[in-house]
């Protein structure tokens, strides 16, 4: 059963958006929010993958967070070697550092916006190309 509280955590007034009032989740100006996934490397022998499930436990478990990534969600998928991370961050640079200190997994970074975000940008597009003069 899915917790009500947790689904409850950002109300979205949809229909303020769809009538142009102003609203974003974007917690600064000059930031962006990305989702980063990933995946364990082929490796060779199990052996060599315990070796390095120890290493990334050794690598990650001193790093630090830059101020400038701040993360929402932080997820493992079941019964993977992968998963999913939501950061809000200013500097690319941060994010390829972040995905170059652990070089057994590849990861994949996608700059993203919500929901609400994207809907305010489409029905704002969509006045405008009403708006043409037909030639």
């Amino acid at each position: 059963m899915y917790n009500q509280a947790a689904l409850e955590v950002q109300k979205i007034d949809f229909a303020s958006v769809v009538e142009g009032k102003p609203y974003s989740t974007r917690s600064r100006e000059d930031s962006m929010k990305y989702m980063i996934s990933w995946n364990e490397r082929p490796q060779g022998s199990p052996a060599e993958y315990e070796q390095a499930q120890t290493r990334i436990l050794e690598v990650f478990g001193q790093w630090k967070a830059p101020a400038n990534f701040k993360i929402e969600f932080f997820v493992i998928r079941v019964g993977d070697w992968g998963g999913y991370l939501l950061v809000d961050c200013d500097d690319p640079l941060t994010l390829h550092k972040f995905c170059s200190m652990l070089p057994a997994f590849t990861f994949e970074v996608r700059s993203v916006v919500p929901v609400a975000d994207a809907v305010r940008a489409e029905l704002e597009v969509m006045a405008w190309r009403d708006g043409l003069k037909i030639k």
